[in-house]
């Protein structure tokens, strides 16, 4: 990369020149000192508003006028329209007649084989150089382009627009294209239908295209053969200036130095110029600059190479305009990496670039862009590639700017620039004018200035040159004492060192202002606000106090009679010094001087002659210091009382549907009748006027505006009263809110109103909330999980907030929440519930297996529900439900199958045995005590009778501690004795009381039938004989 030479001067200058702006950041207008005013001009809009010629704004600090560069003229302007341009890159674009047309290109980066543009879009150039919004031209490259073109080349030659090759996607996968298209430009700026002329020798991409005296040059580029390979050619073709039409193209004998692409090419000034580009189709770029001077369809010389640029850059953009080279963009060395630089090279008239100059810098970077300039000199650089991250996107942005007017060194060698006026709010004593520049050597600035002595007088003459002597940074002050509203000022810059230029970094008016307006009151006997009546008299006070700050000017103060009034004769009374008239309409006193401190006093008095409305003073202050202030007084005239007042009474509390009766009454306490009377007031909007509701005890009652209401008397009689009574009923509840306030106002009309009160209510929304609790079982066994269904409906009409929903477990601990088994109540926070909402929660309960029917038959759980929120009133403390379970008991039933019996007969033993079987035919699982009854907890007691007398006890053992219902169990019982066992009666008993059987405990299972645990007596009997009994029968 080729190194910067000498620029690195310029910017140690600006960066002075921004340490001393930063120092002087102070705000627009600011307080210098007691009474002085500082109004400043430091920022780009400052600035901006004045008139620059060969001067513009300098990016330092906040902005700074200076000499221009040869280039761009101040930045580059990134707000101009861009609404409509499809987003591309690859493209071209060219400027006629008013209008700039954008030609092919490529606009998808996701997609290696997107197609090319085959559309082409144009903007109209407005008057402020801004762009018309986008708009496709009707006419288009299909018929030619089929897949459209990019990398290609377009100009503008005579009256016709020329579409050259180009490539028709990303990777050049499909042949290069040679076609050659033209369109007629019409004047309305739309496009003839593209025609097709002789085509290119063969397919060219990245080459580029220039026009010259009527002559297309095509140069270098990658080319379409058995592979694509860089050339180095340069085709010329001259179309013809009536039809467009191009009958062949010459390949010139002088070619580039050497084969190149992507690269960029200019004619100016009578030569052609190729910028940058790479010799390779995977090289580097390049940084070299090379000219040849142009013939008729041909090169006069071969290519010179002249200075270079700073930077290697491929699919850069170049223009040019009055000998000054302009190039944009374009791809660094890593060709990853778009460019934002923008370099101005100055062209010598034998055709050397003097040097190249980096100017503002486009934003955002980019390659493969559009780059056109206008007659005007202004440029605009239109889409591009660029990047997001590591990604590559195709742009809109358009960044427009105005070329310099000279171009033989970094600076041009002199300009002014024209301020905007300092203008201000009034006349004032202006002091100073102080201005802070930098001024290197080799460098002058001179200033001068004119005033305007108010709004709508002409523009006083300019005062001569004033040179600013001394070097660096300079803060000068020029004294002024001039009594005006604006000033101007314009600064002259030169400089005959190229590498330098003077700065204006700020400027100051220094003016007198008072610190704040005097203080002034208007002071009335009776006080303001309180009711006259007619006859009465009314003393008016003004008192002026001059803490400005400052000595005041043309002090007035003009006190108008009010309307309703007379004036007294005789009664003005004013300080020494200030002289006052009576005039029909008032009173004035003026002071031509009032000194710092001073204080003045007018006053005067008036009768009142109205006999209803108000009476209302104002006093006006004029000064030349401030703008006018005035002062008012008013006095409601008592000619008659009234009233307002309401059922329920205001400030109370009322509910959707209720009803209100406002009472409105007027009394006349006069000696004599008042009329016509009218009462006018408004009703709160949520209300309805019931039928009939409405009753005056006089006059009549205009309700067409309601809420408004207007009530007319024709006359009110001495110590007469009136009434005026409006029945209303509050709006439902779906449509007003909790909370809201109903106000009623009512006043006596007149040019002040008189109030006769102001009546308001508080409208509470009531609600209910409907609770119901479910788990869907009346009875439930041990160990069960009761999944309980919690409902909360809000039957309101106001959103219920800061629920708090108690679950409360009765039996507990027999009855438990899984989730928090030590506790017997759960407490839900609910935030809000709105209106007509309904809310489901669930709860769990498990039923311990500890419980039982002897400790508890039935298990409620309540739920309450209550609001700690503020909104809406509950019409309840609390609302809630509850579901009652079950707890569902064992039965034990017991048999003994006779054919499980077997007895022996032993000596001296005898041994019955048998099988004892066990079920459970109850709701509920039998399960034994656990130790209170000196059980364990997997015991039944079994009872054994022998002819019904107890004979034994045995414990029945229940595995796995549980007996559901329907299951059972059986076991074999052996019972031995010494006594003979002849006929027995063998019975069982399960879950047997111990007493009588000898255990001291009683039945180990609690059972919802205690009743049937006896079975049924089995008979057993020992060596039986049947015999028959013998009948004798007569022979």
């Amino acid at each position: 990369m080729k190194a910067r030479h000498g620029w690195y001067r310029v910017w140690i200058t600006l960066g002075i020149a921004a340490v001393g702006l930063m120092l002087l950041w102070l705000a627009m207008s600011r307080r210098a000192e007691a009474g002085i005013e500082v109004r400043s001009q430091t920022t780009l809009d400052d600035f901006n508003g004045g008139e620059f010629l060969r001067t513009g704004l300098a990016d330092v600090g906040d902005g700074a006028v200076s000499l221009l560069r040869a280039g761009l003229s101040g930045e580059w302007i990134t707000t101009v329209v861009t609404a409509g341009l499809t987003p591309r890159w690859g493209h071209t674009a060219v400027y006629t007649n008013g209008r700039i047309y954008v030609i092919g290109g490529l606009d998808d980066p996701a997609a290696p084989n997107a197609i090319t543009a085959t559309i082409i879009q144009s903007a109209a150039v407005q008057s402020d150089h801004n762009l018309s919004p986008w708009a496709t031209v009707p006419t288009n490259l299909t018929a030619i382009f089929p897949r459209g073109t990019a990398y290609g080349g377009a100009v503008l030659v005579n009256d016709f627009l020329y579409v050259i090759g180009g490539r028709q996607d990303l990777n050049m996968e499909n042949p290069l294209q040679s076609q050659v298209a033209y369109a007629r430009v019409r004047p309305d700026g739309t496009l003839s239908p593209f025609t097709a002329t002789t085509p290119l020798p063969s397919g060219l991409s990245n080459m580029a295209v220039a026009a010259w005296d009527g002559w297309i040059y095509v140069i270098g580029g990658l080319a379409q053969g058995a592979s694509i390979t860089v050339v180095d050619t340069i085709y010329a073709a001259r179309p013809d200036p009536a039809t467009g039409e191009i009958s062949r193209w010459a390949l010139l004998t002088w070619t580039l130095p050497y084969p190149l692409h992507s690269h960029a090419a200019v004619a100016e000034q009578g030569y052609l110029y190729v910028i940058g580009g790479m010799t390779q189709t995977a090289g580097s770029p390049l940084f070299e600059v090379w000219f040849a001077p142009l013939g008729a369809g041909t090169l006069r010389a071969p290519f010179t190479r002249t200075a270079a640029l700073d930077n290697n850059l491929v699919e850069l953009a170049a223009i040019g305009y009055n000998g000054l080279l302009l190039t944009s963009g374009g791809l660094q060395s890593t060709l990853s990496d778009p460019s934002p630089d923008v370099r101005a090279g100055v062209i010598a008239d034998s055709g050397p670039v003097i040097t190249w100059t980096a100017t503002s810098l486009i934003t955002p970077p980019r390659h493969a862009h559009a780059m056109v300039v206008l007659p005007d000199g202004w440029v605009y650089v239109i889409g591009g590639r660029g990047r997001i991250g590591a990604s590559p996107i195709p742009l809109t942005h358009i960044n427009a700017g105005r070329l310099g007017t000279e171009g033989m060194g970094l600076f041009v060698s002199s300009g002014r620039y024209l301020a905007p006026p300092f203008h201000l709010d009034r006349r004032r004593l202006l002091q100073t004018l102080r201005l802070h520049v930098w001024r290197p050597d080799s460098t002058e600035i001179a200033v001068r200035y004119r005033v305007q002595p108010q709004d709508g007088f002409p523009w006083g003459d300019w005062g001569g040159w004033l040179p600013l002597t001394g070097t660096g940074e300079l803060t000068v002050s020029i004294p002024i004492a001039a009594y005006a509203q604006a000033l101007q000022y314009e600064v002259a810059l030169t400089t005959t060192n190229p590498l330098t230029a003077p700065f204006l970094l700020n400027a100051d008016l220094l003016f007198e202002v008072p610190d704040r307006p005097p203080s002034w009151i208007k002071i009335a006997t009776p006080p303001g606000g309180t009711a006259v009546r007619p006859g009465e008299r009314l003393t008016y006070t003004l008192v002026l106090t001059n803490d400005s700050g400052a000595t005041l000017h043309g002090v007035r103060l003009q006190d108008d009679f009010p309307a309703g009034t007379s004036f007294v004769e005789g009664s003005v009374a004013a300080s020494p010094g200030l002289s006052w008239t009576v005039s029909p309409s008032g009173v004035v006193g003026a002071l031509d001087v009032l000194g710092q401190g001073q204080v003045i006093r007018l006053t005067f008095a008036v009768t009142v002659t109205a006999g209803a409305g108000s009476i209302e003073n104002t006093a006006y202050l004029y000064t030349d210091e401030f703008p006018p202030d005035q002062r008012s007084v008013l006095h409601p005239i008592a000619a008659l009382t009234g009233s307002m007042d309401a059922r329920p009474p205001s400030g109370g509390t009322v509910f959707p549907g209720d009803r209100l009766t406002y009472t409105v009454r007027v009394t006349n306490p006069a000696l004599a009748a008042i009329g016509p009377v009218e009462i006018t007031g408004r009703l709160p909007v949520s209300i309805t006027l019931l039928p009939g509701g409405i009753q005056a005890s006089a006059g009549t009652v205009y309700t067409n505006a309601f809420p408004d209401f207007r009530w007319t008397l024709s006359t009110v009689e001495a110590g007469a009263a009136a009434a005026l009574t409006m029945t209303v009923r509050v709006t439902d509840a779906p449509f007003i809110t909790d909370g809201a306030w109903l106000t009623a106002t009512a006043a006596l009309s007149g040019a002040i109103p008189l109030p006769l009160g102001i009546v308001t209510h508080e409208v509470r929304q009531p609600y209910i909330i409907q609770v119901t609790k479910t788990d869907g079982k009346t009875m439930a066994d041990i160990d069960a999980l009761l999944v309980y269904t919690i409902t909360l409906t809000n039957t309101g009409w106001v959103t219920v907030t800061d629920l708090r929903i108690t679950d409360t477990l009765a039996g507990w601990p027999w009855i438990f929440f899984p989730d928090q088994p030590g506790a017997s109540r759960w407490v839900t926070a609910w935030p809000a519930l709105g209106p007509q909402a309904t809310a489901i929660l669930t709860r769990s309960a498990r039923i311990s297996l500890s419980a039982n029917i002897s400790d508890v038959v039935a298990f409620t759980n309540t739920v309450i529900a209550r609001s700690f929120g503020t909104s809406g009133v509950p019409l309840l403390e609390s609302f809630g439900a509850s579901d009652v379970t079950a707890l569902a008991g064992p039965d034990l039933v017991a048999t003994i199958p006779p054919d499980s019996i077997q007895y022996e007969e032993g000596n001296p033993t005898r041994t019955l045995t048998f099988t004892l079987q066990v079920a459970n035919v109850g709701p509920g699982t039998a399960r034994p005590l656990s130790g209170t009854l000196q059980c364990a907890p997997w015991w039944v007691l079994i009872g054994l009778k022998i002819n019904g007398n107890p004979a034994d006890s045995r414990y029945f053992s229940i595995p796995a501690r549980r007996l559901a219902p329907g299951e059972s169990l059986s076991q074999t019982f052996v019972y031995t004795t010494t006594e003979a066992i002849s006929i027995t009666r063998l019975q069982a008993m399960v879950d047997a009381p111990a007493p009588g059987f000898g255990d001291p405990a009683r039945g180990c299972v609690m059972e919802v039938n205690e009743g049937n645990n006896n079975t049924l007596e089995v008979w057993i009997g020992q060596r039986f004989r049947v015999f028959l009994p013998l009948v004798l029968r007569s022979p």
